[in-house]
């Protein structure tokens, strides 16, 4: 039995191609959006322990 598989839509790129990602604006909304997130959860935290004890 043969690990290998034959792909005809197989590209090679060099290390300078592969790097040339695309991030889009998704990925800018999504990091906006989880660190109001983590700053919100940390401020309610802090908020409430300091009142509560």
């Amino acid at each position: 039995m043969s690990d290998q598989t034959q792909d005809d839509h197989h590209i090679e790129l060099t290390p300078e191609e592969a790097r040339q990602g695309f991030r889009g604006e998704d990925a800018l909304a999504v990091v906006a959006v989880s660190t109001f997130l983590a700053a919100t959860g940390l401020t309610a935290f802090f908020v409430t322990t300091a009142l509560g004890g």
